[in-house]
């Protein structure tokens, strides 16, 4: 049987969107530090819709979530990682019970960029890509669950992953 699923995409602060979008698409220069502020109201942002989906006992998955930004921000702005670290130590921002790196080759990852069919985003380059792997290894926790993302994805495999986060998800 399936199960079903909720999805949910918390509306981020307009402010912070408007400077993410900004970033994203490369309208305007804009400070490192002011990105990294934008980042961090948009994850606070979601902890409304978090709390409540908790208190209802379901599962919250997010994807790139603090680290992935605190990845980003160094690899892109040069934002000290130590720096970005306490100020995430600091915030409201929740503390996932599972953290997944989905890991690829930076080569591989590449190669799967440019076989979309369409122009790379700024940030999406070889030295980009290997920055972040790097960083990557450095953020990670020691528990993290590293999914292997080289071969092609099957249905066997996202249940084996689903299977290390959340057990025996078969519905009674």
């Amino acid at each position: 049987r399936m199960l079903s699923y909720r999805v949910h995409v918390a509306p981020a602060d307009p402010a912070s969107a408007r400077v993410l979008i900004g970033m994203r698409e490369q309208r305007a220069e804009l400070p490192p530090a002011l990105i990294a502020e934008a980042y961090r109201r948009d994850k606070e942002g979601w902890l409304h819709y978090i709390e409540r989906a908790l208190a209802a006992g379901m599962s919250v998955m997010s994807d790139r979530f603090a680290l992935g930004d605190i990845v980003y921000l160094h690899s892109l702005y040069g934002l000290p990682v130590e720096e970005l670290l306490e100020a995430y130590a600091r915030s409201s921002i929740p503390r996932p019970r599972h953290t997944v790196l989905v890991a690829v080759p930076p080569s591989l990852a590449y190669e799967r960029i440019v076989a979309r069919g369409r122009r790379p985003r700024f940030y999406e380059t070889p030295d980009f890509l290997q920055r972040a792997a790097d960083v990557f290894e450095r953020v990670l926790p020691a528990d993290a669950i590293v999914f292997d993302n080289t071969a092609p994805l099957t249905d066997e495999r996202v249940a084996a992953l689903a299977r290390d986060l959340f057990g025996d998800l078969t519905a009674t």
